[in-house]
């Protein structure tokens, strides 16, 4: 029985691992996508990345007798930010306005004796 040995490229990477990387790109797109739906203020570009390494092994010769191959895919999403609020800080940690958080020194429309 002979060895079938096909070359790897973009064609032939669903053929490993029974399909599951075309689930991994597929899943990570999908991430994206997502992404740009839930925040389509945030302009910055979302990307998902393939990476493929391959580690040459030697035998006790020295001479190559194969690679390892590895694939990695993930999506890179811009970090999530809140608007900066204001806080106040003492020893015992930071505090803000309840009222109006990103504004520590804007008056309570409610007076203490009024809740």
């Amino acid at each position: 029985m002979s060895v079938r040995l096909i070359g790897l490229n973009l064609e032939s990477l669903h053929a490993l691992g029974d399909g599951e990387l075309g689930v991994l790109i597929r899943n990570q797109l999908q991430r994206i996508s997502q992404d740009c739906v839930n925040r389509p203020h945030d302009t910055t570009k979302r990307k998902v990345i393939l990476e493929i390494s391959a580690a040459p092994i030697v035998n006790s010769h020295g001479e190559f007798t194969h690679a390892n191959i590895e694939v990695e895919c993930k999506a890179k999403i811009p970090v999530f930010r809140t608007t900066p609020y204001q806080m106040k800080a003492d020893m015992n940690g930071f505090k803000f306005n309840q009222d109006f958080p990103d504004s520590i020194d804007q008056q309570s429309l409610l007076d203490d004796h009024d809740e």
